[in-house]
């Protein structure tokens, strides 16, 4: 869980930093290292505006190798808090807008930090240097010599001669 203070905070703006660890966002211990949150809070009213700035290393396996690498990766989300009774009145249109009650003292942050956090993770995972690596396409020996076709095939090799 990853829970922003905002006892006392009735208006203007404050900071709150965090150094997490992969299962403070229900992550696989060995996903992530570094995990550091910054979450800059905006109170005008009853709205909180959370912006959220996080930012790790993530263990990837190369798509183009299959070797595993780190890659430092960085997020950026903004999410409206209002009080729960408003966030029903707004429907379901409300993608980001979370609810709290007025009288809580922390809201919980942790499922917006890890969707951004695994929203930074390129889809294509490349190593650095994995594009310089020249992959193997063809495998085994050259079927270049036309008499060691197989029999069963020779019908289809007449329709190809056809044409």
């Amino acid at each position: 869980m990853v829970r922003l203070d905002i006892a006392g905070f009735k208006s203007g703006e404050r900071s709150q930093q965090f150094e997490l660890e992969p299962a403070d966002l229900d992550l696989e211990q060995d996903s992530f290292t570094g995990i550091r949150l910054d979450a800059e809070l905006n109170r005008e009213g009853d709205r909180i505006l959370v912006t959220l700035d996080i930012e790790g290393t993530a263990h990837l396996i190369c798509d183009r190798t299959s070797e595993p690498f780190s890659q430092e990766v960085r997020g950026t989300h903004s999410i409206l808090f209002v009080p729960h009774d408003r966030v029903e009145a707004l429907g379901q249109d409300a993608d980001d807008v979370g609810g709290y009650e007025p009288s809580d003292t922390t809201i919980d942050v942790a499922e917006a930090a890890r969707d951004t956090l695994l929203l930074s993770v390129p889809v294509r995972k490349i190593a650095p240097g994995a594009e310089d690596i020249e992959i193997q396409t063809s495998f085994g020996e050259s079927g270049s010599d036309d008499d060691d076709i197989d029999p069963r095939w020779e019908a289809l090799r007449g329709l190809s001669d056809k044409t």
